[in-house]
């Protein structure tokens, strides 16, 4: 008991510590862009501010434990956009927005896989509902979210569908009959109002194909393991209020 005890006490420093760290460095990037950097920038840092807060309001309103590496890996996670946006590692690391949506696949799948157990009130939910569900939800919230950057994109022009240079144009639009599909191949220059470009501009579509189908894989991959581990070490549990002992994660 006092072993449970001493351990409980440990994980709550380590989220505490953890915590303050992502916090801090959020409120100062967020002071710092406010001061010196754009209005998109530091709104991306206050989003991080808040988005940190989540977990542990999602304990409180869900009646969910969230277990410490998965806490801690939602922290780090919430704190990314700030590094993708503001500090430019989206324009530096070619596969960081990539990294985002693989990773954002699999938090979202985990935190779906938890719905059956907020609505059914119990723990003991079947592991390939719970699977599902988490598949579902994490491709649900991946076309809201490039809903999002598309309406972002067409009401204030901003960037979020981030464009891409293509050398080859397939379409029916520009095939020599009705219906038939035309090809421009091997484009190396395009001038658009006297700007002359490398490619043609897809206007984010490879973009928002490409963070679908990863977000899709990471959730995919997380529901293979859920199903192949059959629940038992799941990062989120049910919390009965009735018992006297609360559940721990494993």
């Amino acid at each position: 008991m006092e072993q449970t005890k001493t351990k409980g006490t440990k994980e709550k420093m380590i989220r505490y510590i953890f915590f303050a760290i992502c916090q801090l460095f959020c409120v100062g990037s967020l002071i710092y862009f406010s001061v010196t950097g754009t209005l998109s920038q530091a709104l991306i840092c206050a989003l991080s501010v808040g988005c940190l807060c989540l977990p542990d309001l999602a304990e409180r309103l869900f009646k969910m434990k969230i277990g410490l590496p998965m806490y801690l890996f939602v922290l780090a996670y919430a704190v990314c956009p700030t590094l993708g946006h503001a500090y430019k590692f989206y324009y530096l690391i070619p596969w960081w927005d990539t990294l985002l949506h693989t990773v954002g696949g699999v938090v979202f799948a985990v935190l779906g896989a938890y719905l059956p157990k907020i609505i059914l009130k119990k723990e003991d939910v079947s592991v390939l509902l719970c699977a599902l569900t988490g598949l579902l939800f994490s491709v649900f919230v991946a076309v809201v979210w490039e809903i999002i950057e598309y309406t972002a994109d067409s009401l204030f022009f901003t960037d979020m569908q981030q464009d891409t240079f293509v050398h080859s144009i397939y379409s029916y639009l520009i095939g020599d009959k009705l219906g038939e599909i035309g090809a421009i191949g091997g484009i190396t220059s395009v001038t658009v109002n006297g700007v002359t470009l490398d490619a043609y501009i897809d206007i984010g579509l490879i973009d928002t194909m490409t963070d679908v189908i990863f977000e899709t894989l990471g959730a995919l991959a997380y529901a293979v393991v859920y199903l192949i581990d059959k629940g038992k070490r799941v990062s989120i549990k049910y919390i009965n209020r009735k018992e006297n002992e609360t559940p721990t994660s494993s």
